[in-house]
């Protein structure tokens, strides 16, 4: 595992754990910013929270939380993983993403071109 992805999940499952048991989700405003995008790191961190909730609840609660969320591919991919969650967070947010695409189809260009194109293709799927 590269460095800089053991950090990633490092930090992650330290501010996760924070919500243990706390019956509302995490609060956005208290992120760790600087590493990770925000409706992907929601995402996880909700799911590594309430590890009882199914993946599309979770998507939900990120679309309530952030209704322009596009979650990080390759962090939800770590988070996944990391919570042995065997690809449906993936498919959550590639929900997300559909729902996205559905109501701002420009977003994909903008998407590609900052080189994030798997994104689209796992939305087209």
């Amino acid at each position: 595992m590269p460095a800089e992805t053991g950090a990633y999940t490092s930090a992650l499952g330290s501010w996760a754990e924070r919500f243990k048991g706390s019956p509302q989700p995490p609060s956005t405003h208290s992120l760790p910013r600087r590493f990770f995008p925000i409706a992907g790191c929601v995402g996880v961190a909700l799911a590594q929270a309430k590890p009882f909730l199914p993946a599309e609840t979770v998507a939900a609660e990120v679309l309530r939380i952030r209704p322009n969320a596009w979650p990080n591919l390759r962090m939800i991919e770590l988070g996944d993983a990391m919570l042995h969650r065997r690809g449906a967070l993936v498919e959550a947010a590639s929900r997300i993403y559909r729902h996205r695409l559905a109501q701002e189809p420009g977003l994909a260009d903008m998407i590609i071109a900052i080189g994030r194109a798997r994104e689209i293709e796992l939305a087209r799927g």
